[in-house]
């Protein structure tokens, strides 16, 4: 662990705050000015490592952009309550997500070869495609419930907080 003089010295804190200008919600925010100092140097190469792979696919040739990811933590907090129904508008951002993840896998396992610390991430994500079919069929335009499908899939829709939960 990093000594807090060291930490005051290296201006770690002034750091952490100028990289959670960048985090895209506040849940993303708290989580770099929570982070602290490491001094395992296999930890710190293999991070670098990820973080160049992730760099050469976001910049240059590839200029591949990740989909902008909705941040469900309040809600995933929520459905960990018995009865607990979301919204419609709710369900459409799970949806949202399982598109989101389901391109950044797929973006990467295609290059596996040159991201194979990445790939070993990204074979792990699940894009929930069945369920991202379901929710787009339920939900039309305007993420209002089509209301001629809601009785055909109402099962399908109470699925979605079932699978969520069990993940």
């Amino acid at each position: 662990m990093i000594s807090n003089h060291s930490r005051k010295i290296l201006e770690y804190d002034r750091v952490l705050q100028m990289v959670s200008q960048y985090a895209v919600s506040d849940e993303g925010k708290a989580r770099v000015l929570s982070l602290v100092p490491v001094d395992d140097l296999q930890f710190l190469q293999d991070e670098f490592d990820r973080l160049s792979e992730m760099i050469s696919i976001t910049s240059g040739e590839a200029n591949f952009r990740p989909p902008e990811t909705p941040v469900l933590a309040r809600q995933m907090a929520r459905l960990k309550k018995a009865g607990v129904v979301l919204e419609a508008g709710e369900i459409v951002l799970f949806g949202k997500l399982f598109e989101g993840a389901g391109q950044v896998r797929d973006y990467i396992l295609r290059r596996e070869d040159s991201l194979p610390l990445l790939s070993l991430l990204a074979g792990r994500l699940d894009s929930f495609e069945e369920l991202q079919r379901e929710i787009n069929r339920v939900f039309d335009e305007n993420n209002a419930v089509s209301y001629t499908h809601l009785r055909a899939h109402e099962t399908s829709l109470h699925l979605v907080c079932r699978l969520l939960l069990e993940k």
